[in-house]
């Protein structure tokens, strides 16, 4: 079903919508649950705001309610592949859950822009149990955590979600013992397989030169990835918020190898579209 808007209607609407995102991004799922009923309260037809308090309820743990949210967002949008996919995901989950609180750890954009060779994407090994898995989404932020040799990621409330891959986690945990500090996030969360971005925030002044990520690719290779990667960040933001999906495009090239050390983001007008 179309709802036409008037000029007045569609400022009125977008107004809504910004701060519904913002306050998606920062983790704020109490007052983003209440914003996105009042936006379908004045709009019934906006797909994207039953998407965006979907995954609001979802963080608060209201399994029930938020598969509610998105199974009429794809009644209004059939095949709508944001709701698809989460539906399936909740299937696997109780009715209700251990919720988060008011606030949890956003998306935090922040992460994605970053200089070369101090962030980087990892694979995690050693997972956690699905059930657990499945509570969790792209964008939420994640503790890092020494054990000996081992470095561990935990969910803010520090359950246990797995370990980062010994390649990785060696020149990680010698840098954190020296005085490194980092910040991490859920890239992708798929069966049996998770990715977390990590970036250095902190240099130890004895550890200056050092890098985090060492880049072991060309130039062109680089380019092309960062390219890529930028439509797959995009996309999983907006799909964290509620937002529109890629094209298929965007979707395909998202699947590609990532080099070591890769660097995400190096403007802000990147951070913006993100943000967005």
């Amino acid at each position: 079903m179309t709802y036409q808007l008037d000029e007045e209607q569609a400022l009125q609407r977008k107004r809504l919508t910004d701060k519904a995102v913002n306050l998606a991004v920062q983790g704020r799922w109490e007052e983003a649950k209440k914003l996105n009923k009042e936006i379908i309260a004045g709009f019934p037809g906006d797909v994207e705001a039953y998407n965006r308090l979907g995954k609001a309820l979802t963080e608060l743990g209201e399994f029930a309610q938020a598969k509610k949210a998105y199974r009429k967002a794809l009644e209004l949008a059939p095949g709508n592949p944001i709701a698809k996919k989460n539906i399936a995901r909740l299937e696997t989950l109780p009715a209700s859950g251990k919720t988060h609180g008011g606030k949890t750890g956003g998306i935090g954009p922040e992460l994605f822009v970053a200089e070369s060779t101090k962030s980087g994407i990892v694979n995690l090994h050693n997972l956690t149990q699905d059930s657990i898995l499945a509570r969790v989404t792209q964008g939420d932020q994640v503790k890092l955590v020494v054990e000996g040799k081992r470095l561990i990621i935990n969910k803010k409330n520090g359950e246990y979600l797995g370990e980062v891959e010994p390649r990785h986690s060696s020149l990680l945990v010698k840098l954190i013992k020296g005085g490194n500090k980092y910040a991490a996030a859920i890239l992708s969360v798929k069966p049996g397989e998770v990715q977390v971005m990590i970036k250095e925030i902190y240099q130890h002044p004895e550890q200056i030169g050092i890098p985090s990520f060492p880049v072991r690719v060309s130039g062109s290779s680089r380019r092309h990835s960062r390219e890529g990667l930028l439509n797959t960040l995009i996309t999983r933001s907006k799909e964290a918020t509620g937002g529109a999906e890629p094209l298929e495009e965007d979707v395909e090239e998202s699947g590609e190898n990532l080099p070591d050390g890769f660097s995400i983001l190096e403007d802000l007008e990147g951070r913006k579209e993100i943000e967005g």
